[in-house]
Formats: C-alpha cells, structure tokens, sequence
C-alpha cells in the first residue's frame, strides 16, 4: 500500500482545503515530515513506512492550518507582548492539536493498537479522554513533560530558546541548526522553528 491510502477522509479534506505541494524524500530525512509554511510545501520522508508517513503527513496538515497561530505567537515574542512560559506553553498547546489529529487519523483508520507508530502515551491519551478539547489539555500536559524535539531536546528548552531568539535576547544556538531554512520541527516528528523568523508548522 501507498502512504496515501491510510489517509482518512478529514485528513483528505484538510488537504484539498490548504493544497500543499508535497515533496517526498526517499532518501531520510532527519524528521519524518516539516512543512514550509512560506512556500505551502510539506517535505515527507516516504521512505519510512507507509503508515507512518500517512501521520507524519497529517501531522503535517494540522501545523499547516494553524501556520497563523504560529507566526501571531513568534510576532508577540518579537514585540515582547508575551512571556517565555506563556508562549512556550502556547506553542506546544498548537503541536497538541496536532498531535491530536494524528491520532484521530490513525483511530479512524481502524488499524490495530500494536500497528501505532508513534508513541503508544499520545493515543492512550485521546482514547481516554471523553472530548477533543480534553484530549489536547491532556496532550499538552504530556508534551511539556516528555515531549522532544528531534528525539534529543526537551520542547520547553528548544521553545525557550526560540523565544530567546525571536524576542531579541539571544542568538540562534547553533547547535540546533541542522534544520532548512522555514521548516518546523514537530514534536517526535520534528522539526523547529526557523530562525529567520517564520514558525514553520
């Protein structure tokens, strides 16, 4: 099967309403999927299975949508209007939406709990949950805990360190720059923030 044969009819729906160009890499990718949100292009790593490459994808169209949300919470931090908690707190409740739509599309795919490919704590949490709004509470609790970005930094350290970096008061780290220019590192699919300004869901 084809990766886009598990995706759900929302996930269909989300992508004809924002029409990303889709760039698929069948080389890896260090991220399983980020999207351009200048350009409305979604790189996706089609080397990974096909099921997995669905969520990631999903993931993906979910950041996409809420692309204004980001760039209205790196603009705040520019102006200094929010504070470093508050828009931590901010970006990660946006990742937990998608991270709810992730795992609505794997529900609604009717696959087998042992078939998830992401961590099994994320669709615990939305089968528990008796409401989309509780689930993305739970959600963000969960990622602010445990949540990483690229699979070695803690969300709360690398969105600090965004807001250091868009607020003023402190360079990019280097040490994060492994990402392209205007892409967003999603949570356990990651890729951040970019440094020249734009959040890149």
């Amino acid at each position: 099967m084809s990766w886009r044969d598990y995706l759900t009819n929302d996930a269909l729906a989300l992508e004809k309403r924002l029409k990303p160009e889709v760039v698929q890499h069948n080389d890896g990718m260090k991220s399983t999927a980020n999207t351009d949100v200048k350009r409305n292009i979604i790189h996706l790593d089609v080397s990974q299975q096909p099921l997995k490459a669905a969520l990631s994808y999903s993931y993906e169209l979910k950041n996409l949508e809420n692309a204004p949300k980001y760039k209205e919470l790196n603009e705040q931090a520019r102006r200094r209007l929010i504070t470093k908690s508050g828009y931590v707190k901010g970006v990660i409740a946006l990742e937990a939406q998608a991270a709810y739509f992730r795992a609505k599309v794997f529900r609604d795919s009717a696959l087998e709990d042992d078939e998830v490919p992401f961590r099994k704590e994320y669709l615990d949490i939305f089968d528990k949950a008796g409401s989309q709004q509780e689930a993305e509470e739970a959600l963000l609790r969960y990622m602010l805990d445990y949540g990483l970005v690229r699979r070695s930094f803690t969300v709360k350290k690398f969105y600090a360190d965004c807001y250091d970096y868009y607020a003023g008061k402190k360079p990019w780290p280097n040490f994060y720059d492994e990402q392209r220019e205007n892409t967003v590192i999603t949570l356990n699919h990651e890729k951040p923030q970019s440094p020249d300004g734009s959040f890149n869901p």
